[in-house]
């Protein structure tokens, strides 16, 4: 009690980053009482930064916090791994070390913040690290899977099987946040037309949780080629069958998987122009306008000759939008026809 109220007497009297604190706190970190060791954390974050850019050698303080990852008490090694991205440079070697050995630690709460930790500190493409991250990714805590794979999407390069094969693994894991980490990594990692990715985000389309299908949808539009009729295929069923917000969604992922002259699949893009909701109508609005060019004579004449002449005004309404937008300046004929569906 003595040593923590001298310690924490300094830390008020001394300035941030006094060559005298910084020693008092690395004798704190080599004390016995483990309540001593983590007041000597608490008080790192603040001096350190200040006393290494003022010059002061900080090396054998950063030998002391390497030490504490093998001390007897979680909490403690708990702060240390937290500690250490603030006192080594990215990638350093030894920082890495000490990280991976506490990937074994007894403490799951411990394996989970060196997991996460090493995810941010080694560089991308440190294959290394990624080698003692992987098996984690099956351990039987779930936050230290979902903690396995953000590392692996933070180190992992596009397209790499190494961390894609882990990661398809655990897209049907039984924990919601698990799954959908797994599905959000997939979209970030994957390189477009990647057929194992493709088929993994297809499966997850009918997950029970619709933030998964969200997740599925949105990386769909990203991984799978233009034209991929499986995907094309899954987004018009959900645009027809799916809550409101997933239809709107299934309307701008199509739109990104649609080239400009693919008339056939243009046209589920131009039937969420008869939706009954007004926000998956206009999302169709957008989607039509972005994926056709000006003064498509195609979908003009379709526009003018279906839905601009539809019962429904809300749909009369949505097509006229379209053909706004699309039609070049001077075109009497649209012109015209825009007028008779007045």
């Amino acid at each position: 009690h003595t040593h923590i109220c001298n310690v924490k007497s300094i830390h008020r009297v001394l300035e941030l980053g006094d060559a005298r604190m910084l020693e008092a706190i690395r004798i704190s970190l080599l004390d016995v009482r483990g309540e001593v060791r983590k007041l000597g954390f608490q008080l790192l974050k603040y001096h350190y930064k200040a006393g290494r850019d003022g010059g002061v050698d900080v090396d054998s303080l950063k030998q002391s916090v390497l030490e504490c990852v093998t001390d007897g008490d979680p909490m403690v090694v708990f702060v240390t791994i937290e500690a250490i991205p603030a006192l080594f440079e990215q990638g350093n070697r030894m920082a890495i070390m000490a990280l991976v050995r506490c990937l074994r630690h007894e403490a799951p709460s411990v394996r989970e913040a060196a997991t996460r930790v090493l995810g941010e500190f080694a560089v991308r493409g440190d294959l290394r690290a990624i080698g003692y991250i992987v098996p984690l990714i099956a351990h039987e805590m779930a936050y230290v899977r979902y903690a396995s794979i953000i590392a692996l999407m933070n180190l992992g390069m596009p397209g790499d099987p190494t961390v894609l094969e882990p990661i398809i693994q655990k897209i049907h894991d039984p924990e919601i946040f698990v799954r959908r980490e797994a599905v959000t990594a997939l979209q970030h990692l994957s390189v477009r037309g990647n057929e194992r990715c493709v088929l993994a985000l297809l499966s997850c389309m009918e997950d029970a949780d619709e933030r998964i299908r969200v997740a599925a949808m949105t990386g769909l539009s990203v991984v799978a080629n233009p034209g991929e009729p499986r995907a094309v295929a899954a987004l018009v069923k959900k645009l027809r069958l799916d809550t409101r917000p997933m239809r709107k969604l299934s309307v701008e992922c199509l739109a990104c998987l649609i080239k400009e002259n693919d008339y056939v699949n243009l046209e589920f893009l131009m039937v969420s122009l008869e939706d009954t909701e007004h926000i998956v109508r206009q999302a169709g609005v957008q989607a039509i306008i972005k994926v056709v060019r000006r003064g498509d004579d195609v979908v003009l004449t379709n526009m003018m000759e279906t839905r601009c002449q539809h019962t429904d005004k809300k749909i009369r309404a949505a097509a006229m939008q379209v053909v706004q937008e699309i039609c070049l300046p001077g075109d009497q004929r649209i012109v015209g026809g825009m007028l008779l569906a007045l």
